[in-house]
C-alpha cells in the first residue's frame, strides 16, 4: 500500500508540523524524535546506472523504488 498517497489523519507533533497551529498544538522540543512514519530518504543517482528495461511496469527494480506514479511521469518524459 502506498502511504503516500493516503492523507494523514493526524499529523504528530515535531519538525514537519512546527509552524501548524490548533487546538492542543504544542512546540516540538529540539530533543524529540521524529516519527519512523515521517522519515524521508533521498538517494541521487545517475541514471546511467539504473538497471536498463523496456517496460519499467514489469522490471521488479522499478516496482520496488518507484510509487506508479513516479513510473507513469518518467514515461511521460521525452528521455524516460
Amino acid at each position: 500500500m502506498n502511504r503516500a498517497a493516503e492523507p494523514a489523519e493526524t499529523p504528530a507533533p515535531g519538525l514537519l508540523n512546527a509552524g501548524a497551529a490548533g487546538a492542543g498544538h504544542r512546540p516540538a522540543a529540539a530533543a524529540d524524535p521524529i516519527p519512523d512514519a515521517w522519515a524521508i530518504g533521498l538517494d541521487i543517482e545517475c541514471p546511467d546506472n539504473l538497471p536498463p528495461s523496456g517496460d519499467p511496469w514489469s522490471e521488479p527494480f522499478y516496482r520496488e523504488n518507484f510509487t506508479p506514479p513516479e513510473i507513469d511521469w518518467c514515461l511521460r518524459q521525452p528521455d524516460s
